[in-house]
C-alpha cells in the first residue's frame, strides 16, 4: 500500500527535528503524522528518530523534552500500519539497544500477528520490565496457538508479579509508582488470558 509523499516528508522531517534538537518541531510533525494515520514506510525514520534520541546524540536534550517527544513519535509508530516485509526490521529493532525502540517495536511485532511470535518470545526474556510488559500485551494479539508460549508466558508472568509485588510496596510514596503498579496488574491479566488461550 502507498501512502502520500507528503507523509514521508513529515516522518523524515521528524528525524530531522530530533537531529537538531528541536523538540517543538519534532512533536509537531510526529503529531501530525499520528492524525493522517501514514501507511508502513514512515515507520524507519520514526524509529530512527528513537534511536537518535537514545543513542549519545541525544545527550544534549533536556530529559522533559526528551519524554515528551518520544512520547509523540511512538504514538506515531503506533498508528502506522505496518506491512509484512517488516517482519525482519522490526524483528531487529526488538533487540535494538535503546529500551523505548524495543518497546515500541515489540508493540508493532504484535500488530503482524502469528508470523511475529518467535521475536516476541524472545522478548520476554528482555531486562527492561517495560519492553516485557508491552512484550507480553503484543502476543495477546496473536491468535496462535503455539503451546511453546505457555512456559515463556509463565516466566514472564513470575517477572511481572515480582515488578507488581515492588511497585505495590512503594505506590504510597509516589504517584507513579501506583500507576507502574497498576500497569503491571494489567498487564499479568493479559498475560493469563494468553496462557488459557494456547492451553488446551
Amino acid at each position: 500500500m502507498s501512502i502520500p509523499a507528503e507523509d514521508e516528508v513529515l516522518a523524515e522531517g521528524v528525524l530531522e527535528a530530533v537531529e537538531h534538537h528541536q523538540a517543538g518541531k519534532a512533536i509537531q510533525k510526529a503529531e501530525r503524522i499520528s492524525r493522517q494515520h501514514p501507511g508502513t514506510r514512515a515507520l524507519v525514520p520514526l524509529f530512527t528518530a528513537l534511536q537518535r534520541l537514545g543513542d549519545g546524540s541525544g545527550a544534549r536534550w533536556k530529559d522533559a523534552e526528551r519524554a515528551s517527544v518520544e512520547k509523540a513519535v511512538g504514538e506515531a509508530i503506533r498508528v502506522a500500519r505496518p506491512s509484512a516485509d517488516q517482519l525482519e526490521r522490526l524483528a531487529e529493532l526488538s533487540r535494538d539497544p535503546s529500551p523505548v525502540v524495543r518497546r515500541y517495536a515489540a508493540w508493532k511485532l504484535g500488530d503482524l500477528g502469528d508470523r511475529s511470535t518467535t521475536a516476541l518470545v524472545e522478548r520476554l526474556q528482555d531486562p527492561d520490565d517495560t519492553v516485557r510488559i508491552w512484550t507480553v500485551d503484543a502476543l495477546g494479539s496473536t491468535s496462535s496457538r503455539d503451546q511453546g508460549r505457555v512456559r515463556p508466558l509463565m516466566d514472564a508472568l513470575a517477572a511481572l508479579d515480582g515488578a507488581l509485588e515492588a511497585a505495590t510496596a512503594e505506590a504510597a510514596g509516589t504517584g507513579m509508582a501506583a500507576f507502574e503498579a497498576g500497569q503491571a496488574g494489567r498487564q499479568i491479566g493479559e498475560a493469563m488470558n494468553v496462557i488459557r488461550s494456547v492451553t488446551p
